[in-house]
């Protein structure tokens, strides 16, 4: 029997000096976690800078909705510090109460 469930997203990373892909589609809390964290391990092994984090990682968003918040306000968004970006994705792209429902 079909499930009517829509599928969640994926994070996918081959190596940690290759950008986080994440996949387009509903984005859970531990999803959404699980990207940050290899976005972390990114910048760790490829040694990058704080103000080039985010205009690195955009790239691997695929999600046509998180592109289009991204392209919408481009210039803003990929000078923000990585830990804000976070901070506003989590904002757009999680349920109002998802940091409840996780505890």
């Amino acid at each position: 029997m079909p499930s009517n469930r829509t599928p969640m997203a994926t994070v996918e990373q081959n190596s940690p000096s290759k950008v986080p892909i994440l996949a387009a589609s509903d984005i859970s809390p531990a999803v959404m976690c699980q990207f940050e964290h290899a976005c972390l391990n990114y910048f760790i092994h490829k040694k990058v800078v704080p103000d080039d984090q985010v205009s690195l990682i955009v790239g691997g968003l695929l999600d046509n909705r998180v592109t289009d918040w991204i392209g919408s306000d481009c210039e803003r968004i990929v000078t923000l510090p990585f830990i804000t970006f976070m901070v506003e994705f989590r904002e757009n792209y999680l349920a109002e109460d998802w940091e409840e429902d996780t505890l």
